[in-house]
């Protein structure tokens, strides 16, 4: 199954339901509003919290797709550069519905 997961906020479920889908599931993601802050390279999070850019990292590196809509990157701070590896900008007029039509389910998670 082809699965998109749409991302609005910083969600640790989010990314623990990509990994588990990973497993047996084509699985992509579409990060906007403050869900791009899980792709921004150099979190240093408190102890006893998660540094999601490792994580999606890691699931980039076993398959996972990420687009990160450039707009709200933009309106963080957020430069491309800056980015996790792996993760890239797209634009959620011409990415977004593209990843839609490819997917067979999509979830979203705000």
């Amino acid at each position: 199954m082809k699965m998109l997961i749409i991302l609005k906020t910083c969600s640790n479920t989010a990314i623990h339901l990509a990994g588990a889908g990973l497993k047996r599931h084509s699985i992509k993601m579409f990060c906007y509003g403050d869900g791009v802050a899980v792709t921004k390279n150099g979190q240093e999070p408190m102890r006893n919290f998660v540094n999601t850019g490792k994580e999606i990292e890691g699931l980039i590196n076993n398959g996972l797709d990420v687009v990160v809509c450039g707009s709200c990157a933009r309106a963080r701070g957020i430069k491309e550069n800056e980015l996790i590896s792996g993760a890239r900008i797209g634009k959620t007029g011409k990415d977004l519905p593209e990843l839609i039509n490819w997917a067979d389910r999509v979830i979203t998670v705000k």
